[in-house]
C-alpha cells in the first residue's frame, strides 16, 4: 500500500484554490488504490490534531498567523509539529511506502523535509506549483521585494534539485519560475511536467437553483462574474472601472484584504456577495452571462476551469496561465485593453448566437480538467517515483 501526503500551507477553513484542489486530490486518489494523509496548518491549541473521514487522515499542526508575507497563511510551530510530522511518517517505515504530494513549497513542507531527514529516511516530493509568487512578491514587498524575490529564488532552486519532479498546470507558469530562477537552477528544468489542475466532479452539476433564487436584485444571464481573492494582484479595480459606464451588473464573489475598501469604490451595478458556498458559487456561475478577469497574476484560477464547466463564457486579460485553454472567440475572448474588453462584453451580452456557441465550446473545454482525466496523469508520474 502507497501512502500519498498532501502538504499545504492553506486550509480550512481559509477557502482557495489550493484549499479546492487539496480536497479534489483527497477525494480521488483513493479511486486508485492510494491512502491519503493531509498535512496542514491550523489556528489551534492542541500540539495538533489527527482526524480521519472518508478514509482521508487529516493531521493539523498547532500554527500562527504569517502576517509579514501572506495573511491567510499559517505558519506551524516548530517543535510539536516535529513530534507529529514524525508520527506520520512512521506510518512508512512501518510498512506503507509514502509519497509527497506538495500543494505549497514553503513552511508544511519544509517541517515535513526536514523531520524526514532527521529520521533518516528518503521521501520522494513532487511539487505542483500553483502559485506566481514572484508576481505576488513584486506587490507585496514594494521596495524590498528584489531582496525577497532573491532569497526565494534561492530557496525555490535549491527546492528543484532535492524534489523528483515539478508539475506545471500551464506552459505560463513554467515560464516565469525559469525566469526567476538563478541561471544555475535552470538545468533542473528536465523535471518540469505539465499537467492541469483537476476540478472536482460537483463542478459539472448543473444546480437545481438559479441566481436569481438566491439573490433577488440579480437577473439570470443579465450580468457578468469574477471570483477570487480581493486583493491587489487580482487587478479588481480595473474590473470595476469596467462596468462603470456599462448597461450590465458586475458580481464580485469572494472576501479578501480588499473588501471593503471597493465596496466603497464601486459603482451601484457591482454587487459583492462575499464567501459564498458551493451550490450557490455554481447558480451564480451558470446564470453569468460571462466571467471576466482582469489579472495576469494567476497561473491557472480554479474560478475559470469552474466558470466553464458551467457553460460559462470567459473573457481574459491576455496574461497569465488560463489563457492557453481559452481560444479567442471560440470559448471566450482575450482583450489587451479597455477598449476591447468592452467590445467583447457587449458581443456576448447583445448577441445570443454568439453566447450560446461559447457557451457550447465552453463546457467542452472544461471536460479536458475533468478529474478522470487529470488524476490518472498524476498517479502515473506517482508510480515513476515510489521504491
Amino acid at each position: 500500500m502507497v501512502r500519498v501526503i498532501l502538504t499545504t500551507d492553506v486550509y480550512h477553513p481559509f477557502v482557495c484554490g489550493v484549499t479546492k484542489i487539496v480536497d479534489i486530490f483527497a477525494k480521488e486518489i483513493p479511486r486508485y488504490g492510494y491512502r491519503v494523509s493531509i498535512l496542514a496548518p491550523a489556528q489551534m491549541k492542541e500540539a495538533y490534531i489527527y482526524s480521519r473521514t472518508d478514509s482521508v487522515d487529516r493531521l493539523y499542526l498547532k500554527s500562527l498567523k504569517f502576517l509579514a508575507f501572506y495573511p491567510e497563511v499559517n505558519a506551524p510551530e516548530i517543535f510539536s509539529s516535529f513530534f507529529a510530522i514524525r508520527k506520520l511518517l512512521n506510518n512508512g517505515i512501518n510498512g506503507e511506502k509514502v509519497l509527497v504530494h506538495a500543494h505549497t513549497p514553503y513552511l508544511t513542507t519544509t517541517l515535513l523535509r526536514l523531520t524526514a531527514r532527521m529520521m533518516k529516511i528518503k521521501v520522494p516530493i513532487i511539487l505542483t506549483y500553483h502559485t506566481l509568487v514572484e508576481e505576488y512578491l513584486k506587490r507585496r514587498f514594494g521596495f524590498l521585494r528584489g531582496v525577497a524575490s532573491m532569497i526565494d529564488s534561492v530557496f525555490m532552486g535549491d527546492l528543484l534539485r532535492k524534489i523528483k519532479a515539478l508539475i506545471v498546470p500551464t506552459e505560463y507558469a513554467k515560464k516565469v519560475l525559469l525566469k526567476h530562477l538563478f541561471k544555475g537552477f535552470r538545468k533542473l528544468e528536465t523535471k518540469f511536467i505539465k499537467i492541469p489542475n483537476p476540478l472536482s466532479r460537483e463542478d459539472y452539476v448543473v444546480p437545481n437553483k438559479s441566481a436569481s433564487s438566491y439573490y433577488g436584485d440579480l437577473e439570470d444571464g443579465k450580468y457578468a462574474i469574477w471570483v477570487g481573492r480581493i486583493s491587489h494582484e487580482k487587478n479588481i479595480q480595473f474590473l470595476i472601472k469596467l462596468f462603470e459606464n456599462l448597461d450590465y451588473k458586475l458580481v464580485i464573489v469572494g472576501k479578501g484584504p480588499l473588501l471593503k475598501y471597493f465596496k466603497r469604490k464601486a459603482s451601484s451595478n457591482t454587487l459583492f456577495t462575499g464567501f459564498v458556498n458551493n451550490d450557490v458559487l455554481r447558480a451564480l456561475l451558470r446564470s453569468a452571462r460571462c466571467f471576466v478577469i482582469a489579472s495576469g497574476f494567476d497561473n491557472m484560477p480554479l474560478a475559470v476551469m469552474e466558470a466553464m464547466a458551467q457553460g460559462t463564457p470567459i473573457i481574459s486579460y491576455n496574461k497569465g496561465g488560463h489563457t492557453e485553454y481559452i481560444k479567442h472567440g471560440v470559448n471566450g475572448y482575450i482583450y489587451r485593453n479597455i477598449k476591447e474588453a468592452k467590445k467583447y462584453i457587449k458581443n456576448v451580452f447583445e448577441n445570443d448566437d454568439i453566447y450560446e456557441e461559447m457557451s457550447m465550446h465552453a463546457r467542452e473545454t472544461s471536460k479536458k480538467f475533468h478529474p478522470d482525466i487529470i488524476i490518472p496523469k498524476h498517479t502515473r508520474v506517482y508510480e515513476n517515483f515510489i521504491g
